[in-house]
């Protein structure tokens, strides 16, 4: 199998859940926190490394809280 080099972004997704979608210009509170690994070149390095590819991710993170979990994931 071929190598696979992904090169895109890595962040954290901060979900929060809400009773209802917000309507424009509406306010509505969020229950919870919840903190996902994401971005879109970390997504798909993630589903090719699911369908059994040899992938190699490359990105940025920060240097904050964010950034360092995601060297964890």
């Amino acid at each position: 199998m071929k190598k696979i080099v992904v090169v895109g972004s890595i962040n954290m997704d901060y979900v929060t859940h809400v009773q209802k979608q917000p309507g424009v210009g509406e306010t509505v509170s969020g229950q919870g926190l919840d903190l996902k690994p994401g971005g879109k070149g970390a997504n798909q390095a993630y589903a090719a490394a699911y369908l059994g590819g040899d992938v190699t991710m490359l990105g940025a993170i920060g240097d904050d809280a964010a950034g360092r979990m995601s060297w964890k994931v």
